[in-house]
């Protein structure tokens, strides 16, 4: 039985092409967009979602406290995290990470000749706890180890094959190696990473020892004891021990303040601590990766759902108007004995079949759209049915509700034609 559905179906389509083009059009162009949306989504929502200690971690962030208004930031003072360490003893981790720019490395081959790399972004100096808190990939090295000599660096395996001119697999080769940072002091490579994924805040592929950042590296690190120069590229992450309270902490950081900064400093300047999941839909302290807003994906959502309804009801209307055309058909099915039940599957079958076909263009047109779309997302989207099995599952929940939403109005309606009216086309 359901192979006769199909095959009329076919035949159906077939004979009425202008009317297949227009709904299959339609249709594929609203699921092209909602699945465009749906990844859009889906990447926004998905960032640091890797890290194991998502939920605890937190940011130390600044407020600059005027009469008419409070300046937020997310740069801290380099000796913030050991102070943090020492007075707070609820806190189990602490790390600090220096963001550079536009960085020039250099590599020794065999021969002893230099090559030099203009590095743009993705290197951080920062302390041998980062590993405690965050999630890595280790791909070689000794990860105990790690960042707790000076002059000692940590690198992504991408980074590793492109400096040192390695295949995929022979990474670790890169070990012992040295790289010369902006031709002033050399560093050795102690370990292999993984790559840090697209949906990170930290986006760091090269991480130096912290202590090391000194003199021509960084003028303003001041041996990393200065309370009076803050930069947004210096952070200050930690993990806290269970049962932390957040607003206890920030109370507690008035006197932190007045301690290490001078007595009268938290009227204008307070530390605050940030969770680590709110990172990248804060605007106000920002992000090395960037900020999203939870009110900009609604409204994308809502776009995506209103693309949908309106190819449905594109398509409704269209089915509608065909089924004068379809009179003749349905008289003689009823005449023959063809229950109602048998023709709503019937065109059910021919709708659900449009959705097929469109949903097999849409993949096209959201992979076109992608491309398009690359420099004002900042990554390369696709569909990645095989890798994203969620991917899937919306489609196939939307081919379902596409199917009955388009399908079950006209459906009925051809239905419950009256057989005589349908012969004489009176409808």
């Amino acid at each position: 039985m359901f192979r006769n559905y199909l095959i009329t179906a076919l035949r159906n389509l077939k004979r009425n092409k202008v009317y297949t083009f227009l709904n299959m059009s339609g249709l594929a162009l609203g699921i092209g967009c909602a699945l465009v949306v749906y990844k859009v989504i889906q990447f926004e929502t998905s960032f640091d979602k890797h890290q194991e200690n998502y939920e605890s971690l937190y940011r130390v962030v600044n407020q600059n406290i005027y009469p008419d208004r409070v300046e937020k930031g997310m740069g801290t003072p380099h000796p913030l995290g050991p102070a943090l360490k020492a007075d707070f003893p609820e806190i189990s981790h602490v790390v600090r990470t220096q963001y550079q720019y536009g960085s020039q490395l250099n590599t020794y081959d065999e021969n002893g000749e230099m090559h030099k790399f203009l590095i743009d972004e993705g290197i951080a100096f920062t302390e041998p706890s980062f590993f405690d808190l965050f999630t890595v990939e280790w791909v070689a090295g000794d990860q105990a180890q790690a960042l707790t000599a000076p002059g000692s660096v940590v690198i992504s395996r991408s980074e590793a094959r492109k400096l040192f001119g390695l295949k995929e697999g022979e990474e670790h080769l890169a070990l012992t190696k040295l790289i010369n940072y902006g031709n002033v002091m050399d560093f050795k490579v102690v370990g292999i990473i993984g790559d840090p994924p697209s949906t990170t805040s930290l986006p760091f592929s090269y991480l130096f020892d912290y202590g090391s950042q000194g003199g021509e590296i960084n003028p303003y690190f001041r041996e990393g004891t200065s309370w009076n120069s803050t930069s947004s590229n210096t952070n200050t992450y930690f993990l806290p021990a269970a049962g932390f309270d957040r607003v206890a902490f920030d109370q507690k950081m008035i006197g932190f303040v007045e301690k290490y900064r001078g007595e009268g400093e938290s009227e204008e300047t307070r530390y605050v601590a940030q969770p680590f999941a709110e990172i990248h839909f804060d605007k106000e302290y920002d992000s090395f990766a960037g900020t999203s807003s939870i009110e900009f994906l609604i409204a994308l959502g809502l776009i995506g759902v209103f693309l949908v309804l309106t190819a449905c009801i594109n398509f409704i209307n269209l089915a509608t108007a065909q089924a004068a055309n379809r009179a003749k058909e349905i008289g003689i099915r009823k005449a023959i004995g063809s229950m109602s039940r048998q023709l709503v599957f019937q065109f059910l079958a021919e709708i659900a079949m449009i959705t097929c076909f469109a949903l097999l263009l849409a993949l096209a047109i959201a992979e076109v759209m992608f491309n398009l779309l690359r420099d004002i997302i900042g990554h390369q989207l696709t569909v990645g049915l095989l890798q994203s099995p969620d991917t899937l599952a919306f489609l196939l929940v939307l081919f379902t509700v596409v199917t009955f939403l388009s399908g079950l109005y006209p459906s009925m309606l051809l239905s419950r034609m009256n057989a005589v009216d349908a012969l004489k086309k009176k409808i």
